[in-house]
């Protein structure tokens, strides 16, 4: 990145006093067209490079800036400058050449937008000729390249660069409303067929209300269900929340949490999502990290300075946007890339056969707020399917499940092959996912 070569150069001349500076960039450029009902209702594009600046000396100072034709000292002295306010007792850890496993990638380019307004159009096509029930189709495809570039003093020159092409559709039929988010790497990946499973098991959900008594039930939890969970409850596997002991999990490295079939990791890829991360903000390339193995906690998720406090090795999971907030996402903290419990090799029609009678957990709602990842305890709105001998029955809608994530993650005793992707809300800063799942028993009052 050629902003980047301004600082290299600056860090020749660098005042006696800075005994170490860092720069990031992270550069995200967005092109989203949208067709709706086999018309194009606009386009948007947008190209934001941002500049996270780090500066030692007894300890380590921060500054941000978009302007990119400031002169590189000034901002370095700045960021220096305001070491001065940091509690810290020493100096931030930096990556070397030689740790971070420096690579560079060739920057991808912006797809044109007609690229993207041909593939909307197909798809589009496809569905007005095989979904002519659906009075609104909304088709809303994004191409979001991002660039991430990080030089240091001590060595460190990566930089990576990647597509991630998002299509959804929003639409109506009658009194039902559907949505569905795919992720791509590529447009040759996009059939134009992609909402046919999903719109399929939209409708097959479309049944009469029946009567519903509180109580513990076995349960068969969707994997869109199950992803909303883990948008919040990945932070138990963080090992910031482990040196803490603010996770349920603290102190069982190496214990038993879960059955056998219970395997959750984070990777750098996930099959099924568009998202790659191949280097974190701290300058480590990505790789796949198991965190539970066949019921067993066997990792953690790290970023440098929880790495060196558990004398490990980082996992590469050192990033800016672990939430939405209103501020500028400058802190480094640890959060997942793409994150998931794996996925078994049943059919979610074979899960429900498997459980017999019970209740099907379809959708959720609150996903931020509900569940305390300190004690695990959460209090979720949802709506069911009743399960009758392996069949759906009917719709139960205004059900709360209660209980906590750490005994709902043991009750799991099987699990589908439909591995559902959810991207990070707004952000798109990391995903979570997970296919369909069978629960021995949960509470779910109504």
């Amino acid at each position: 990145m050629k902003v980047l070569e301004a600082y290299q150069k600056a860090f020749a001349s660098l005042p006696a006093k800075i005994r170490e500076a860092e720069v990031e960039a992270e550069t995200l450029a967005e092109t989203t067209v949208v067709f709706q009902n086999g018309e194009r209702q606009g386009n948007a594009a947008s190209d934001v490079t941002e500049l996270f600046v780090r500066a030692s000396g007894e300890k380590t100072g921060f500054t941000y800036t978009q302007n990119l034709e400031e002169d590189p000292l000034e901002v370095l002295k700045r960021a220096y400058e305001s070491s001065a306010y940091s509690q810290a007792e020493k100096p931030e850890r930096m990556n070397g050449s030689a740790e971070g496993g420096t690579f560079t990638e060739p920057a991808c380019e912006s797809l044109p937008s007609a690229v993207l307004e041909e593939k909307a159009a197909e798809i589009d096509r496809w569905l007005a000729a095989q979904e002519p029930g659906l009075e609104i189709r909304m088709i809303t495809v994004t191409d979001r390249v991002r660039t991430l570039g990080i030089v240091n003093t001590k060595g460190l020159l990566a930089q990576t660069s990647g597509r991630v092409l998002s299509v959804v559709l929003d639409a109506v039929e009658g009194s039902e409303m559907f949505q569905q988010e795919c992720t791509f790497r590529s447009v040759e990946e996009i059939p134009a067929s992609l909402f046919e499973k999903g719109l399929k098991k939209w409708r097959s959900m479309q049944l009469p209300e029946v009567p519903f008594a509180s109580g513990t039930y076995p349960c068969v939890i969707d994997g869109s269900v199950m992803a909303n969970i883990l948008l919040t409850s990945w932070r138990m596997f963080s090992g910031v929340n482990y040196l803490a002991g603010s996770t349920p999990f603290a102190g069982k490295l190496g214990q038993r949490v879960g059955n056998e079939t219970l395997r959750i990791s984070d990777k750098a890829e996930q099959k099924g999502s568009g998202y790659r991360f191949a280097l974190d903000c701290e300058g480590t390339a990505g790789a796949d990290q198991p965190l539970v193995k066949d019921g067993i906690l066997t990792g953690l998720m790290h970023d440098l300075a929880t790495a060196e406090k558990m004398d490990t090795a980082s996992t590469g999971n050192a990033g800016r946007k672990a939430m939405i907030s209103g501020n500028i996402h400058t802190d480094v903290q640890v959060i997942p890339r793409n994150f998931a419990i794996e996925p078994g090799t049943v059919s979610l029609e074979e899960l429900l056969s498997h459980m017999g009678n019970g209740i099907y957990l379809y959708e959720s709602f609150d996903q931020f707020h509900s569940i305390n990842t300190a004690s695990g305890d959460y209090s979720i709105p949802c709506s069911g399917i009743l399960i009758e001998n392996g069949k759906m029955a009917g719709r139960i809608r205004g059900l709360t499940i209660n209980g906590r994530v750490q005994e709902l993650l043991a009750g799991i005793e099987e699990a589908a092959d439909d591995l559902f992707v959810l991207p990070m809300l707004m952000l798109n800063s990391y995903t979570v996912a997970s296919p369909s799942v069978r629960v021995t028993a949960l509470n779910v009052s109504q």
